[in-house]
């Protein structure tokens, strides 16, 4: 799902001294979009999240195998061997409260850090899935 924000800057009922207040939105919307955009991602790949335990939410968690089938999903010529060590580096790299995979709350925070670092890897990881979702469909409703 992608949101197309169009603001006509011409029309009478635009005062100048709202552009910039219409232009945070627009930033502020694309930031929203991006962090439920990583949110869709992260559901995706833990296709089978913990769920409900006495009336708490167990956040689902990413671990080795889900790391695996995701990179191969993105990359279909990468071999176990390769798909296995990213994602032993991405779980030792984000994990914090659990090192045997990666939460929710450790997943925005690990995409956050790269998007302040290296925003064009970030939109590229963005792209890959969504590339990967127009051709495969889903990762969770693969076999």
């Amino acid at each position: 799902m992608h949101f197309i924000f169009i603001v006509k800057w011409n029309q009478p009922k635009y005062k100048k001294q709202q552009w910039p207040k219409s232009r945070r939105w627009i930033v502020r919307s694309q930031k929203y979009f991006k962090q439920y955009k990583l949110i869709e991602i992260f559901n995706d790949v833990d296709a089978k999240p913990i769920g409900f335990t006495e009336g708490n939410f167990i956040p689902g968690l990413i671990d080795l195998e889900k790391s695996k089938r995701f990179n191969k999903y993105i990359d279909d010529t990468i071999n176990d061997n390769i798909a296995e060590k990213d994602a032993k580096d991405f779980i030792k790299s984000c994990s914090v409260c659990n090192k045997e995979g990666v939460n929710i709350d450790e997943w925005i925070f690990a995409f956050s850090k790269l998007f302040a670092v290296d925003q064009p890897a970030f939109e590229k990881f963005i792209e890959d899935y969504d590339q990967a979702v127009t051709k495969k469909g889903k990762l969770k409703n693969q076999g």
